[in-house]
């Protein structure tokens, strides 16, 4: 049952891909055809929390017991973020055509990496603190593809030569919205996962393991960039060419935290 529903998750993505990719190219052009784009990236998402759900009750592998189920969970938080920036705005049809082969990847890559599980998690701080850093990287994810997008849609835009599928893709204005949307949603998760990791830490003296690592020094430097990125935003109105650079700034120092994660396992 549970290699079923994965595998019926992994065809609803390519699927909701495939869609997405002949509309954007304009080989489908009609509304119904970007409707069922959305309806498989939805059937997708819901076959995979099932296939999560069950893999819980029946192995007691839950979203953060190890490398594996993280990967799956971060796949599960990147797709569904999309599908509501895609739900609150009529002109980002195209959005998942970036979002869900990365989640695709992702999901794939949750079944097929060969590592060391990682260690328990010691209590429900801990198991907060990885949580909300993993809903924090799935919306700098779904920002860092948005500002992507923004840098090669402008580009078209200062050399006129806007064309074929790039007449598809969001206004810069739609994209530089959503991306700021994405930010604002993962930056004050990123914060719970700050405070709930140092937390967990100051538990973790007694038994020889440092308060502070490089980890959080690193997560601490992603937080600040995505808030001067909003900061700048809100403040002084940057926003456009210079945000969608420190959106990926940001972004790739997350990917460095998520890493390190991975590699050491669920402890600080």
């Amino acid at each position: 049952m549970l290699v079923g529903f994965l595998a019926a998750a992994a065809l609803l993505y390519l699927i909701a891909t495939v869609l997405m990719l002949t509309y954007l190219v304009g080989v489908a052009s009609t509304l119904p055809s970007r409707r069922a784009a959305t309806v498989s990236l939805g059937a997708a998402m819901v076959a995979h929390v099932t296939h999560d759900i069950l893999r819980w009750v029946t192995l007691g592998r839950g979203p953060f017991a190890g490398i594996h189920e993280g990967l799956s969970t971060l796949a599960l938080l990147v797709a569904g973020v999309a599908f509501a920036l895609r739900l609150l705005g009529r002109r980002l049809e195209t959005l998942g055509v970036f979002v869900a082969p990365l989640t695709l990847l992702m999901l794939l890559a949750s079944q097929g990496v060969d590592a060391q599980p990682a260690a328990p998690l010691s209590g429900a701080l801990l198991g907060v603190h990885v949580g909300s850093t993993i809903l924090g990287t799935a919306a700098f994810t779904v920002a860092f593809a948005l500002a992507a997008a923004y840098l090669v849609q402008e580009r078209e835009v200062r050399q006129k030569r806007l064309r074929g599928m790039f007449q598809r893709l969001p206004p810069l204005e739609v994209l530089d919205v959503a991306s700021f949307r994405s930010i604002a949603l993962g930056l004050p998760a990123l914060t719970l996962g700050l405070v709930t990791g140092l937390s967990a830490g100051l538990q973790e003296v007694g038994r020889g393991i440092p308060i502070v690592s490089w980890r959080h020094y690193l997560a601490l430097g992603v937080w600040a960039v995505f808030a001067a990125v909003l900061a700048l935003r809100l403040l002084a109105g940057w926003r456009g060419h210079r945000a969608a650079i420190g959106t990926i700034v940001g972004y790739a120092s997350a990917v460095m935290v998520l890493v390190g994660y991975f590699v050491r396992g669920a402890r600080l």
